[in-house]
């Protein structure tokens, strides 16, 4: 597996202007990320079309054909590095794309309140690497759009709370606008 060092990280060109990253004709996958985080409308498991969300991040160039272990780790609720828990399968889905992923992480979670430290390094883009990896799990079948929803439903909600008032032992938040963003930049 890729160990990502956060100080040799390969650069990814800055973002000018929100209109680079505001499509004229947004994708499944972005309408998803913006109804649930910007837009506060909890996503409907019902509403979820798996093969569309598959469809989209393959012609984006991820590899979602993984090996059961891959998938399986999807499904885990730990993501604290590329080597273990969900980073196991978002590294193979990601492959040679895992770097310039990182780093687009850390440019759109720069100014996120809350810092989580792991091996000794400090994160403030968790949140939205496991929302990343919430619409990986679901494409493969790791998740069912139930625990799909649920997931990225939560996130949102305590993503929107107050600092002082989100539950900072359980779940990982992120500025509201990156996931969107994040899914923008990948299928670019």
């Amino acid at each position: 597996m890729t160990k990502i060092n956060p100080e040799t990280r390969p650069e990814v060109p800055e973002l000018q202007t929100p209109q680079e990253l505001e499509p004229t004709q947004q994708s499944y996958v972005e309408r998803l990320a913006k109804q649930c985080f910007e837009n506060s409308i909890e996503l409907n498991p019902n509403e979820i079309n798996i093969s569309l969300i598959k469809a989209e991040l393959e012609k984006a160039g991820l590899n979602l054909e993984l090996t059961e272990t891959q998938k399986q780790s999807l499904a885990d609720t730990k993501f604290r590095n590329y080597e273990t828990g969900r980073g196991i399968g978002v590294a193979a889905a990601l492959g040679d794309r895992l770097a310039q992923f990182e780093e687009m992480a850390v440019k759109l979670c720069k100014d996120a309140k809350r810092t989580l430290t792991f091996d000794g390094i400090k994160y403030k883009h968790i949140g939205l690497r496991q929302v990343m990896a919430d619409f990986m799990a679901v494409a493969v079948g790791a998740k069912t759009p139930e625990e799909f929803c649920q997931s990225v439903n939560g996130r949102a909600t305590e993503s929107r709370k107050p600092f002082n008032e989100r539950d900072k032992k359980t779940t990982a938040t992120l500025p509201l606008d990156s996931a969107a963003k994040m899914l923008r930049f990948l299928l670019a």
